[in-house]
C-alpha cells in the first residue's frame, strides 16, 4: 500500500512518481467501492473509474457541459494509465515533464474520488 508508507512522492524519480499517483488513486478508489476487480487490466478498468469520477464530479462543476466534463474525466484517466503503464511495463524511464504532467491530473482526481 503506497499511499499508507507515508511516502513523500516528490522524493521519488519521475517513473516512480507515476506508479504511486496510479496505486494511490486505486487505493481511494476502492474505499469508494469502485476498486479494480481481480484480472481487470488498467486499460480495462479506466472507462469505469472515469464515469464514476465524471458522476462524482457533476455537482462540483456547475456550468460545465456534460459531454465536455465526461471527455475531460476520460482523457485524465487515460493519461493517468498509459502513464502507469508506460512506468510499470516500459523499459525506458519517464522524464521529469512526464510525471509533471500527471502529478497535475492526479490531483484533480483525487479531489473527485474525495467527494
Amino acid at each position: 500500500h503506497w499511499s499508507k508508507r507515508g511516502l513523500d512522492w516528490r522524493r521519488l524519480d519521475p517513473t516512480q512518481q507515476v506508479r504511486y499517483f496510479y496505486l494511490t488513486t486505486l487505493e481511494q478508489a476502492k474505499t469508494h467501492g469502485i476498486g479494480r476487480a481481480s484480472g481487470e487490466t488498467p486499460s480495462q478498468y479506466a472507462p469505469r473509474l472515469a464515469k464514476h469520477i465524471a458522476v462524482a464530479g457533476k455537482a462540483a462543476e456547475e456550468g460545465v457541459e456534460d459531454s465536455e466534463k465526461g471527455n475531460n474525466d476520460q482523457q485524465a484517466v487515460q493519461k493517468l494509465t498509459d502513464a502507469f503503464m508506460q512506468a510499470r511495463y516500459s523499459k525506458q524511464p519517464l522524464q521529469k515533464p512526464d510525471s509533471t504532467a500527471i502529478a497535475r491530473i492526479w490531483e484533480n482526481l483525487k479531489v473527485y474520488l474525495s467527494l
